[in-house]
């Protein structure tokens, strides 16, 4: 069972505080919760690194389940007592990828750097290539195609997946994006349909 699953169930608030931007916050309850020393959380990166295999690696003793849920509760109240909600947390999120770009557009205007554009052109390129390489192959070479092995399918999917979403990437970059997508479609799948 995978980290998501097994927090998700225990304590959702530390779970989605602990998989974005905000993971620090949900690292200092949840490192003592799970008997990590206070070194471990002086640096975020590798104490999320470390809960996570915490969570995954097997069986949590009663013990760690109970400081969990404490773990919940008390940062569910440090969020109450500073007014926090997570939509609040999942808006100032976006502000903060949002100036990011925004910043990363600013440098490009004032120093007239012709990279970024090339290398999107060139990711962007690159994907359509091999997207259309990839079909015209399926299609006009099946009995080729058949034969490739599956460690080849792997890696022919590995590279159309980051082409993919570094072509997403680059695309958002120039003509923007709608951060709302992605909440909308998450907030689709788990509701109900109506009674008919």
């Amino acid at each position: 069972m995978d980290w998501k699953t097994v927090l998700g169930a225990l304590a959702p608030t530390a779970a989605t505080l602990l998989g974005g931007p905000f993971a620090g916050l949900a690292v200092k309850f949840l490192a003592p919760a799970l008997g990590m020393s206070p070194d471990a959380v002086a640096s975020t990166g590798s104490a999320v690194q470390a809960i996570q295999e915490a969570l995954t690696k097997g069986q949590l003793s009663a013990d760690q389940v109970v400081a969990i849920k404490q773990a919940e509760l008390g940062l569910a109240q440090h969020l109450a007592d500073n007014n926090l909600k997570l939509a609040e947390l999942d808006v100032e999120s976006a502000k903060v990828v949002t100036a990011d770009r925004s910043d990363a557009r600013s440098r490009e205007v004032q120093v007239k750097d012709r990279t970024p554009a090339h290398l999107a052109y060139t990711i962007i390129g690159g994907f359509f290539i091999v997207s259309l390489a990839q079909l015209a192959a399926l299609m006009g070479w099946a009995d080729m195609t058949a034969k490739i092995p599956p460690q080849g399918w792997l890696l022919i999917g590995n590279i159309s997946g980051y082409l993919a979403a570094e072509a997403k990437a680059a695309s958002a970059y120039y003509f923007g994006t709608t951060s709302d997508s992605g909440r909308q479609a998450e907030l689709l799948a788990q509701s109900t349909p109506p009674a008919q």
